[in-house]
């Protein structure tokens, strides 16, 4: 369980953290480069099905 809840953070601190980004960027008109925005992209495709997966995990108990 306690591996399950380390995952379970990591995922939301990722989330966070490229959500962050591409706000702060949206918010002082800060055009990102096309590798940037992929690389975010991509982190939080994968961190998606991580996230809802950890997050049944630790509801369950």
């Amino acid at each position: 369980m306690k591996n399950i809840r380390k995952i379970w953070s990591a995922s939301m601190i990722l989330s966070g953290i490229c959500t962050l980004i591409v706000s702060t960027a949206r918010l002082f008109d800060i055009e990102l480069s096309k590798t940037a925005k992929r690389v975010l992209g991509a982190a939080m495709l994968v961190n998606m099905p991580v996230m809802v997966y950890t997050s049944v995990k630790v509801s369950e108990k």
